[in-house]
């Protein structure tokens, strides 16, 4: 009887939100699954997993307007059986991850955009920008193809044991999501900066600041972003070494031809001494083709390439290098709201004084979205 209450008063919430002339409401959500196949170089697995570049979630937003001021809300919710970027050897995906995405209210005005609760800080997707799309399958994430493996030692019959994927493959893509407050100014001629203080588990407590660009000519669309993070001294999660660190992206694309460039960079700055200062570079090309009735098919190809990532505290392996290799394909079936793709990806990891066997996986997957407003 509790819950029928519980969502008879909700349904009344929504109609009134809905009937209100200065208001706007939706409730939204999408299913993104797929197979995943993943060859460490002794042992192939198959894997049934949620994709980890744009994972199942259901949320609901709302805001109102009055006298030029904008108060507003979003309550998401993740829920991820066997994530892409989890699973591993030793990792078959039976938990499932249940969490908070966003919990955020925000004022909006004239002067720019004050939030605060739960949700992206300023330079959360700064190294992700792209206009391939085809960001379900190929982008700057190299851990979305099992990020959890680890690598298997060349010349070695032992149980896999090296460095997993995503602490030698990171893109540095600013500090993810957190509690926090965060300032948005209004968009200049396309350009918006934005600024946020956070705490939040290992990062414990952050500070960091993004410059954004959307906008382009007749001819291109371009879009870009800039970031910078610090981390607090004196408040650094047991077992880390991280000090700073910036990272940044650009994506242009050809409106006629449906080509497209995306490029990345990034590099820490640690507190141990004597550590190098781990960096990485990152090029994208595509085509997005209108190639039948259903929508637009996208293909994808792209590089990694870092330096001085290792497991545990980054960069006290000045030798280690990391390299990625992708190619991917998604087609768009726009009057389903949906997208079907795959992927493969080869990643390879070496030090100086041990080599290790390449990684090679691939996925195939369907993404389900839906929206009530």
């Amino acid at each position: 009887m509790k819950r029928v209450k519980t969502l008879k008063c909700a349904l009344g919430i929504t109609m009134l939100l809905s009937s209100s002339a200065y208001a706007d409401f939706t409730l939204y959500g999408q299913l993104n699954r797929a197979g995943m196949t993943v060859r460490d170089g002794h042992q192939t697995s198959f894997y049934s997993v949620d994709n980890d570049a744009s994972s199942s979630r259901l949320g609901v937003k709302g805001s109102m307007k009055h006298d030029g001021l904008t108060v507003g809300g979003k309550l998401e919710v993740e829920y991820e059986a066997a994530s892409s970027a989890k699973v591993s050897q030793t990792d078959r995906g039976t938990d499932t991850n249940v969490g908070i995405r966003h919990a955020l209210a925000y004022l909006k005005s004239d002067l720019g955009k004050i939030s605060v609760g739960h949700g992206d800080t300023a330079t959360n997707g700064i190294s992700e920008i792209t206009l391939n799309g085809a960001d379900d399958i190929i982008y700057n994430d190299m851990t979305v193809f099992g990020g959890g493996h680890k690598f298997h030692a060349k010349n070695s019959n032992a149980e896999a044991a090296g460095p997993t994927m995503k602490s030698t493959h990171t893109n540095l893509d600013g500090f993810s999501r957190a509690n926090l407050v965060r300032y948005d100014t209004p968009s200049f001629n396309g350009f918006m900066l934005s600024a946020s203080h956070s705490t939040e588990k290992a990062q414990v407590e952050a500070t960091d600041i993004a410059l954004r660009y959307e906008g382009g000519t007749a001819d291109f669309d371009v879009e870009a972003g800039w970031g910078w993070g610090k981390y607090s001294r004196g408040n650094q999660a047991a077992g880390t070494n991280r000090q700073s660190q910036w990272a940044g992206s650009i994506s242009g694309l050809h409106k006629d031809s449906g080509f497209n460039v995306t490029l990345a960079a990034g590099q820490q700055k640690l507190e141990a001494a004597n550590s190098s200062k781990p960096k990485y570079w990152y090029v994208g090309l595509g085509k997005q083709c209108d190639m039948n009735s259903w929508g637009m098919t996208n293909f994808a190809v792209d590089y990694y390439n870092g330096k001085h990532f290792a497991d545990g505290l980054a960069g006290t392996d000045k030798d280690a290098k990391s390299r990625a290799y992708g190619l991917g394909v998604q087609q768009h079936l726009k009057a389903w709201n949906s997208s079907v793709y795959g992927g493969v990806r080869q990643y390879k990891f070496k030090r100086t004084t041990q080599k290790y066997d390449n990684i090679v996986a691939v996925m195939l997957g369907l993404k389900v979205k839906f929206s009530i407003s």
